[in-house]
């Protein structure tokens, strides 16, 4: 996950890894408010052969205090 769209200002990267889930996957950060991220998935298959997910972003509201 990054905070721009060239994928340079990374804030988090679970890496290459098989402990991951293709339900979903909790991070372990915090998302500031009315703030972007960008995110890009890849996945690999037992034979080597990588698939590479395109650019995909979405972004935060406003965040009550509780």
């Amino acid at each position: 996950m990054a905070l721009d769209d060239k994928l340079e200002q990374i804030i988090f990267d679970t890496g290459k890894s098989s402990d991951l889930s293709n339900l979903g996957v909790v991070l372990p950060i915090n998302l500031e408010a009315f703030t972007r991220y960008y995110w890009q998935v890849s996945v690999w298959g037992d034979n080597g052969e990588e698939a590479v997910l395109g650019l995909n972003w979405f972004e935060t509201g406003h965040r009550d205090a509780k």
